[in-house]
């Protein structure tokens, strides 16, 4: 019996070693044949005898293989959309070799369209300038190239890559500019869109550790227990919530909710944002998911041309440097392109997947064109209807890109009312890319309505500038001053800094990590000042804690830190002015877990706390002091920016909050 068993063991063993000698392994690269780029999610099949054997998609850095368990000769084929089908018949695979194989991908004729720009050329990418200013380490934007005297032009093939210029009005970072500015500019907007984002109230929810809990469920309700409005923390555990933002009667003594696994905490009369931040502890244990949802609603009319051609070919780059600061988190995306009723189509959807590949693929295949009334808020609807949208992601960021407003008919103000409050409800960030307008009236009235959305759901809102010389030209919104970046690395930043959390091991965070070099590959290409004399003061918000986490002894206030030697340098955005004496910060310690010193060498004004999606937290007056104390501790871990304005320039240096 022993033999017999040795032998069939033999056998088996034998068996599969012969297998393995049959194994063949085929990989390599596709590329652009034009510009040489990689071709990200490009499907790549082995056939035999017109049969499908094996395949596979490339990654982001156009990589692919394929293992075969048969060897002999072989039919690859590649194909992508937007690219001419690659197919070789004579593709010889050896056993226990690997055959390397690079594709080159033509552009599909059907898909070349020639575009001219008058006076314009393409800017270059540069690195960013290093250099010391008095032991500061500072890094200097990039500046586009001044358009050259004669006529030039630029043919690229259906896509604006990397030209499109945009900037970013966070209004929650300028809260009272923002309020004055909707009583001013544009009041007249408010009663024609009903919505009047004025009566905030900020919540910051984190846990015993200091960690923001995200995605808690958060409510404002009035005594009878009726909600008022209701969001979702996001992944620095913070909400905003509003009363009356409809023109509805408001409430008298409200109370928030805070709902997290199956438990409500309830804070009583909570202070408005004038008054304060309402800092909630909650006993949550720290959870990050690794999934995050991007979607893209478009109009699709004919006056987009250079929009959908932007996203056409940077949308898989924007995904895959996401990917690369942020390893380990899964995308997901989706869109939505709309026109108008009577055109050859109302919207077209495709479903929120991690299937890249078909999701760039279904981008890639819409155009411009038609036009008419765009159903802007039905194809809102349809986006947070249809979409299936993940409660648990991180992030869930919808890009809401156009170029005109709704129709203010009755009808369609309730449905745009309906979709924010359903947005803010799920956590759904709507981020208005606003496009060139049809006129300076429309282009006021959409800046109001877009820049209101953008508050209720917690986003941002972008703006194209004309700085890239394409398309018309584009209205400066009423604010006073922005800087401007290529569209392509705002999206990047944006989409960054909404998923960027801090790790739940509570491990130091060195002060080297990805959450630190985003903003140096977002370089400002041109800062645009407004109106040098709007002067509107800042307050200062406290916030009030309301610990539920009921561990005696615990300091909700933070700790004190002392005998530490590691000192945090700025990173300022640009120079200042040689002739100008250059002001010099240093805070120590950072990472810190709680208190940090500030040595000022210079005379800045003031100093603001922001947190790391540019929210204004406190405001410190330096009166002309060379030493300040700040405590941080009553803030969840996390990411935060100290930013002092001299001579018409922002300086911001980061600090990194450990539990």
């Amino acid at each position: 019996m022993y033999k017999i068993l040795l032998y069939i063991t033999g056998l088996i063993l034998f068996t599969s070693e012969s297998a393995l000698s049959q194994t063949a392994v085929l990989k390599g690269k596709v590329f652009d044949q034009s510009t040489l780029e990689p071709v990200a999610f490009a499907n790549v099949t082995i056939e035999k005898n017109h049969l499908k054997l094996q395949g596979t998609t490339t990654d982001f850095d156009g990589k692919y293989q394929i293992v075969l368990n048969s060897t002999g000769k072989f039919t690859v084929m590649c194909s992508f959309v937007g690219f001419n089908a690659y197919q070789n018949d004579s593709v010889i695979m050896r056993p226990g070799d690997t055959t390397i194989l690079d594709i080159g991908l033509s552009e599909s004729a059907t898909k070349l369209q020639e575009i001219e720009i008058v006076e314009y050329s393409l800017p270059k990418t540069q690195k960013s300038l290093a250099s010391k200013v008095g032991g500061v380490s500072v890094s200097k934007g990039n500046q586009l190239p001044p358009p050259p005297q004669s006529r030039n032009q630029l043919s690229f093939k259906n896509e604006t890559s990397g030209l499109l210029t945009a900037s970013e009005l966070n209004d929650f970072s300028k809260w009272d500019l923002w309020k004055d500015i909707k009583e001013k500019e544009l009041k007249n907007f408010q009663k024609s869109w009903n919505i009047y984002p004025g009566n905030r109230y900020s919540v910051q929810v984190k846990n015993e550790n200091g960690h923001p809990v995200i995605n808690a469920s958060v409510a404002l309700r009035n005594k009878g227990g009726a909600v008022l409005w209701q969001s979702m923390t996001d992944n620095t555990g913070k909400a905003e919530l509003w009363m009356n933002l409809f023109g509805k009667q408001p409430a008298d003594n409200p109370e928030i909710i805070v709902s997290c696994n199956n438990n409500d905490y309830k804070v009583q009369n909570p202070t408005p944002i004038q008054s304060g931040i309402n800092g909630i502890k909650i006993p949550a244990p720290c959870s990050i998911s690794d999934q995050t949802d991007v979607v893209f609603v478009v109009d699709a009319t004919a006056s987009m041309d250079d929009e959908i051609g932007f996203l056409k070919s940077d949308v898989i780059d924007i995904i895959r440097k996401t990917k690369e600061n942020l390893p380990g988190l899964s995308i997901n995306l989706g869109s939505v392109f709309y026109r108008c009723y009577g055109n050859s189509y109302t919207t077209k959807m495709h479903q929120l997947s991690g299937d890249i590949s078909s999701g760039v693929g279904f981008i890639k295949e819409q155009s411009a064109s038609e036009g008419g009334d765009e159903v802007v808020e039905y194809a809102l609807g349809v986006a947070l209807d249809s979409l299936h949208w993940n409660p648990l992601a991180r992030a869930r960021l919808l890009f809401l890109v156009l170029d005109q407003q709704p129709l203010t008919t009755s009808w369609s103000i309730m449905k745009i009312q309906s979709c924010i409050e359903t947005a803010a409800k799920r956590g759904i960030r709507i981020i208005p890319v606003v496009a060139s307008a049809e006129t300076p009236e429309n282009a006021s009235s959409m800046e109001y309505l877009l820049r209101s959305v953008a508050l209720a759901t917690n986003g941002t809102y972008v703006f194209l500038t004309d700085h890239s010389k394409i398309g018309d030209p584009h209205a400066k919104p009423v604010t006073d001053q922005y800087d401007v970046e290529l569209l392509n690395a705002l999206l990047k930043r944006i989409i960054y800094q909404y998923n960027y959390a801090p790790p739940c091991d509570g491990k130091p965070v060195s002060v080297e990590t990805a959450d630190t070099t985003i903003f140096s590959n977002s370089p400002i290409i041109a800062h645009e000042v407004i109106d040098t004399s709007r002067k509107v003061k800042t307050t200062q918000p406290k916030i009030l804690i309301k610990d539920f986490t009921q561990i005696s002894g615990k300091d909700t206030t933070g700790v004190q830190i002392s005998g530490d030697t590691l000192t945090g340098k700025t990173s300022i955005d640009t120079l200042p002015p040689p002739a100008v004496k250059r002001i010099e910060i240093k805070f120590y310690p950072n990472p810190t877990t709680g208190r940090i010193t500030v040595l000022i060498d210079g005379n800045p004004d003031e100093l603001y706390l922001t947190d790391f999606t540019g929210k204004l937290l406190s405001k410190y007056k330096t009166n002309g002091l060379s030493k300040l104390e700040i405590d941080l501790g009553i803030y969840s871990s996390g990411t935060y920016l100290l930013r002092f304005y001299d001579h018409g320039k922002w300086f911001s240096g980061k600090i990194l909050l450990n539990p």
